[in-house]
């Protein structure tokens, strides 16, 4: 009995001692990195659809790390429904999504991703810009899902959001080293989605001509393939995410890619750049017509736009009224060449306009190819 008081006794004067000792010495709480937080907005074209992005950042001894990041999907539905080469994210946890204004103004896409699953597509009602993508969860997903039209109202408990590059607002304070990052991380192998070879998900996205005759207009001539389209011409097939728009394009004579960087291009599409195909009238026709409305979208030009999915499908402009441009963005992979040597055989011209509204993170290819400031 004795031992166990004096054993008693030993116990609180330590406990006594360990007390009194943090009363001077407070024990350090493990702590975390400070977090940084950038408000960054996307609007669409028309301005009537405002959202609000937060951005963290942990700040530590071996730099930044955040909590989000950007990914180019190379795969054919994210191209379709947006029309271009391919499509360019900044991933968000949906917590530091809010919409600023706008509200009745989103309507929702249902379509696929190859990579994110079934996801619901935002764009604005008023002037068709693609605005993000949720993806949907597996439980929540239903067969009979894929390319319908969904109310705004209805919830998902996705965590993830991908808010595309395209309408993020360029006059937004977006630190220069952030913008590098993005660039760099979108150059990266691993965050470039479901392409080939390095080349993009779309035949055409790299196609050059072939150099066998430079002019001094950089266009390109191929003699064996001239005298191929004139016996035999071609025929390409495009449409839009939902199908209720399609045409066919004649192909009689080598034609060129026009990629434009401009505002319009990156917010219609949400992507960084869209690829316009110069065709003469004659040679287009539309296959399916059933939603297609022709929109004023500048003081020169319209747009053939799917009033179901909101695909971009054409430009008409003013002052060429005998030729459509078609999007290369809604080509149809199995109508073209399988290879980018194949597809350039058709080129007698690619170039790269309106490079000086080109975002800080996105990277004009090294191509070779002109780099035109504005319009041409």
């Amino acid at each position: 009995m004795g031992k166990w008081l004096y054993s008693t006794q030993i116990l609180l004067i330590v406990c006594y001692l360990l007390l009194e000792k943090s009363r001077h010495y407070p024990v350090l709480a493990l702590s975390m990195p400070p977090i940084t937080k950038t408000t960054i907005h996307s609007s669409c074209n028309c301005k009537k659809v405002v959202i609000e992005i937060q951005l963290r950042e942990h700040q530590n001894a071996n730099g930044n790390k955040a909590d989000n990041d950007v990914i180019n999907c190379h795969c054919s539905f994210c191209r379709k429904y947006h029309t271009s080469g391919y499509t360019s994210f900044l991933s968000v946890g949906k917590e530091n999504v809010s919409v600023c204004h706008g509200n009745n103004k989103i309507g929702i896409f249902l379509s696929e991703c190859e990579e994110l699953g079934t996801v619901e597509r935002w764009f604005c009602t008023e002037c068709s810009s693609k605005l993000l993508s949720m993806p949907l969860p597996h439980d929540d997903t239903k067969n009979d899902s894929r390319d319908k039209i969904k109310k705004v109202g209805e919830k998902t408990t996705t965590t993830i959001c991908y808010v595309n590059l395209g309408p993020i607002q360029d006059d937004e304070i977006i630190s220069p080293d952030l913008l590098t990052r993005w660039k760099k991380r979108l150059e990266r192998e691993e965050n470039n989605l479901h392409h080939n070879d390095g080349g993009g998900g779309g035949v055409w996205v790299k196609a050059l001509p072939p150099a066998a005759i430079t002019t001094s207009s950089n266009t390109y001539i191929n003699d064996d393939i001239i005298n191929e389209l004139d016996e035999n011409p071609i025929l390409w097939t495009g449409s839009c995410a939902c199908g209720n728009c399609a045409y066919e394009l004649t192909i009689d004579y080598p034609t060129e890619l026009q990629h434009c960087y401009c505002h319009l291009c990156r917010e219609l599409s949400g992507s960084g750049f869209m690829t316009w195909i110069p065709i003469e009238k004659q040679n287009f026709r539309w296959v399916n017509k059933k939603s297609c409305s022709l929109v004023r979208t500048t003081p020169f030009g319209r747009r053939h736009i799917c009033m179901d999915c909101q695909g971009v499908m054409t430009i008409i402009y003013d002052d060429q009224p005998d030729h459509v441009w078609p999007s290369a963005g809604g080509l149809d992979d199995s109508s073209l060449p399988t290879t980018r040597i194949d597809m350039g055989n058709y080129l007698n011209r690619v170039c790269h306009i309106c490079c000086r509204y080109q975002p800080a993170w996105l990277k004009i290819p090294d191509d070779g190819m002109e780099k035109i400031d504005d319009a041409c």
